[in-house]
């Protein structure tokens, strides 16, 4: 069964386009001048995984200062910024310490943050790819990024040094917090830029020394992180994806494999083509990551200090990585996925149970097999003809071409998942109507995997405390005419929906 379609989530009523970002290396770093930085997936130096700028699936306003252990300007700042970014938690932005320097170590940017008892998460760029992207001149300098992943601010955090080793009595200009503020009332930022006063910050060199004793690429320093923050998500034991990365021994196992899957942009897994639109939550490595996972791989893939490794990532405590949702929904019964044949598209309806309608803020995914769930993908039917669809078929769910038509008849696209995905969040003040005794359709994707077992695989629901003042709505662009002529070898199907009124267009899932 071919399946080709678009499933978009809109907010109904308003014009304009809402996009994400996707990261890769930065030329531009001037103030007002875009960087791939909001989304990047980094690990701090407690094991914990970040994404710059992304809060519960909101890309927000995130700092960035760029630090040293050693460096007493940078030091200095420490209480400053640990009040900025309290500040910062409660207007809706993020600040992250920054220590990019090859010379310091995991294990000294963990007491960095425990002797000097930094409130904010602090970031090994283990491999100098934030600094690659911003450019910092001098530790202590800060970058005030914009959710669209434009430059806002850069310069010092304020006037405290007129110069190395020269403090003032007191701080007269405080601009890093007046940018902050300023961004926060929707207020224009002035100045974009300062002069940061501070030690000289460690300029990376090119990938072609990567071989040099101070830039040699181990996975204790610079893979191990990456591989946590971008894989191991899903290559890990009992995992979606079918090999595990977790610790040396298996990431050393499959280095080439690793550098030749990133370096055809395989994985992490991402369809779009650069250049070719921005979104959210994209799935990349910047194109000197992906070199760094070459280099190692070409060097036999070469340990490093274990001394001085990474800490052990520290996971959410259970599967429903939101916290305990507030309905869960769970296909009836198992559906048998047998061992070996063709791929399996099934639908499966659930009945929500709802007595009232709720707004839902929050959807999460949980496959019962992930070894041969591929993809999922749910709707909403608010008449129960899905339910006529699965009363025909004998097993658990239904299988038909296309829909069967229920989605012509007052059904939408609420949502989907993919392996990697993050769960699904809409954002403040937003949600989508689940109107009482609608049943959720759960269509899932199967790919056999050699060996016979079964799925009963399920969706969390998070409800909106307070009421919402937009409604998101989901709608399906697709067509099932892919009559592809023999040996044509560029072929295009346009297809395309009128909609009644001016929409945003929040969400894109390709099934």
């Amino acid at each position: 069964m071919t399946r080709h379609m678009l499933q978009l989530r809109i907010l109904i009523g308003l014009g304009g386009l809402f996009v994400g970002l996707a990261a890769s290396a930065a030329a531009a770093r001037g103030a007002g001048d875009r960087v791939d930085v909001i989304g990047v997936r980094v690990t701090d130096t407690a094991g914990r995984q970040h994404r710059i700028g992304v809060s519960e699936g909101t890309p927000q306003p995130a700092v960035l200062v760029f630090l040293d252990t050693a460096c007493p300007v940078a030091t200095r700042y420490v209480p400053t910024l640990n009040e900025l970014h309290a500040r910062g938690e409660r207007n809706g932005a993020t600040l992250y310490g920054i220590l990019s320097n090859p010379a310091i170590t995991w294990r000294d940017g963990a007491d960095f943050a425990a002797d000097f008892d930094v409130q904010f998460p602090v970031i090994l760029d283990s491999s100098g790819d934030l600094a690659l992207r911003l450019g910092p001149r001098v530790t202590s300098e800060s970058f005030l990024i914009s959710p669209a992943n434009r430059i806002v601010y850069r310069g010092r955090i304020n006037d405290r040094f007129a110069d190395i080793g020269r403090q003032r009595p007191r701080v007269t200009s405080h601009d890093l917090r007046n940018a902050m503020d300023a961004m926060t009332l929707g207020a224009r930022v002035e100045p974009r830029e300062t002069e940061a006063v501070g030690c000289f910050h460690h300029t990376w060199n090119d990938l072609a020394d990567a071989d040099a004793a101070d830039h040699a690429v181990t996975y204790s320093r610079q893979v191990a992180p990456l591989l946590a923050a971008n894989c191991t998500e899903c290559h890990r034991q009992s995992g979606i994806a079918p090999f595990s990365f977790d610790g040396y021994q298996n990431a050393r196992r499959w280095s080439r494999m690793i550098a030749h899957v990133t370096s055809e942009r395989l994985m992490p897994p991402w369809r779009a083509v650069h250049g070719f639109g921005e979104f959210r939550d994209a799935r990349s490595l910047s194109a000197h990551q992906i070199g760094l996972l070459r280099v190692w791989s070409e060097n036999g893939a070469p340990l490093g200090d274990p001394e001085n490794a990474m800490p052990v990532s520290v996971r959410p405590p259970s599967k429903w990585r939101l916290g305990p949702p507030d309905l869960v929904l769970r296909m009836p019964e198992s559906f048998d996925v047998r061992a070996d044949g063709d791929d399996i598209y099934r639908y499966f309806v659930i009945p929500t149970g709802l007595t009232q309608d709720r707004t839902v803020v929050a959807l999460d995914f949980s496959p019962g097999d992930p070894r041969v769930v591929h993809h999922a993908n749910y709707l909403l039917d608010t008449q129960r003809r899905a339910r006529a669809e699965d009363a025909k078929d004998a097993e658990p769910g239904f299988a038909v071409f296309g829909t069967g038509g229920f989605l012509d008849y007052n059904a939408w696209g609420v949502g989907g998942w993919t392996p990697g995905a993050d769960p699904w969040v809409s954002g403040r003040d937003r949600g989508i109507w689940f109107p009482n005794g609608a049943d959720l359709v759960l269509e899932v994707h199967y790919h056999p995997n050699g060996r016979a077992t079964s799925d009963r695989s399920e969706i969390a629901v998070y409800f909106a405390e307070e009421p919402v003042s937009e409604y998101l709505d989901g709608l399906v662009v697709g067509t099932q005419d892919l009559t592809i002529p023999p040996g044509k070898d560029n072929y295009w199907r346009r297809f395309s929906m009128s909609v009644p009124a001016g929409i945003t267009l929040t969400d894109v899932t390709h099934g």
